[in-house]
């Protein structure tokens, strides 16, 4: 089974760590990505999804079978689930 979400963060990011939180708070799964960890061709294929070069994290993508979509940063994901 995939995880719910992709968060792609870096260790210290009080954002990140919030987005994990509210995750979990919500029993989602999620894998947690190291930018600084990944290779440029890993975040190319991210950015592509996302429609754009990467200036801040998180990063935070939903995984729906198959389909990854970009959600956004914390405050979008936050909204996301405001809107259920």
């Amino acid at each position: 089974m995939s995880s719910d979400y992709i968060v792609i963060g870096s260790q210290s990011c009080p954002y990140c760590i919030n987005a994990k939180k509210l995750l979990e708070s919500k029993d989602m799964s999620y894998d947690y990505l190291m930018m600084n960890e990944l290779k440029g061709s890993e975040v190319a294929v991210y950015e592509n999804i996302a429609g754009g070069q990467f200036r801040t994290v998180p990063q935070i993508f939903k995984q729906e079978g198959e389909n990854l979509t970009h959600v956004g940063g914390f405050t979008e994901l936050a909204q996301s689930f405001r809107s259920i």
